[in-house]
């Protein structure tokens, strides 16, 4: 009897991919909040770490860390005011919030309307819709954090004069907040993409604790602002 020396086709992988749907979590103003200072707590405790290297005579990984901060502020800058945005995007559809004039010209597709009209209960939907629209975005750019602030109805140029009008810099000199916005983008840009190298000779940029902490403590200012506006539209 012959033996059937053929190949016999591979068997591919058959288990059937079963998408697990997250729900997603609508937080309270209170809680985004904590979020951030969760982050920022984190940041800090770096620092310290950052701190011992330098005594260490660990000049390079001291910076290294310090430089990695930066992009952490900013991070969670960007997170803050992507839960923000959650919040205050339902807060306006069920009539919390007034509504503005951005938030009208939203680009909403008509299965989600379909969704809506079949759960009027639920808003399930608008977190959904949200969360997929802006999870890709970045807002901490000068020209986006104003357009997703003026969205939600949250005066930037208001924010602004509040957080820093009595902010003095290192050198003891009233700070320009947009300025600082633009700058820390900026400098969180050069680290990241960069590795915080100059163009022209490609020598590293130098970074100071004094540096990080300034910027840590002005965007923690900003942030209390922009919660202040938040809570007392809540309160409206």
């Amino acid at each position: 009897m012959d033996r059937d020396l053929s190949l016999s086709t591979r068997i591919e992988e058959q288990r059937s991919k079963i998408e697990v749907k997250q729900n997603i979590v609508e937080f309270k103003l209170e809680e985004i909040k904590s979020h951030f200072d969760e982050n920022i707590i984190n940041i800090e405790q770096n620092i310290i770490i950052s701190d011992e290297m330098m005594k260490n005579n660990q000049v390079s990984t001291s910076k290294s860390i310090l430089r990695s901060q930066i992009v952490f502020l900013e991070s969670a800058l960007d997170f803050y005011l992507h839960e923000l945005t959650k919040c205050g995007i339902s807060k306006i559809f069920i009539g919390e919030w007034p509504k503005t004039e951005r938030y009208y010209n939203l680009k909403v597709d008509m299965k989600l309307i379909d969704e809506a009209i079949k759960k009027p209960e639920s808003i399930e939907w608008l977190l959904e819709y949200i969360n997929e629209k802006i999870k890709r975005e970045v807002y901490i750019s000068f020209d986006s954090m104003k357009d997703q602030l003026n969205l939600l109805g949250i005066e930037f140029e208001n924010v602004v004069t509040l957080s820093f009008e009595k902010y003095y810099n290192n050198d003891g000199n009233l700070v320009d907040g947009k300025k600082l916005i633009k700058d820390l983008f900026t400098r969180r840009n050069e680290i990241a993409h960069q590795s915080d190298r100059n163009h022209f000779n490609a020598v590293q940029n130098d970074i100071t604790k004094e540096y990080v902490l300034y910027n840590i403590n002005a965007i923690k200012h900003f942030v209390e602002t922009i919660h202040h506006f938040a809570v007392s539209k809540s309160n409206e």
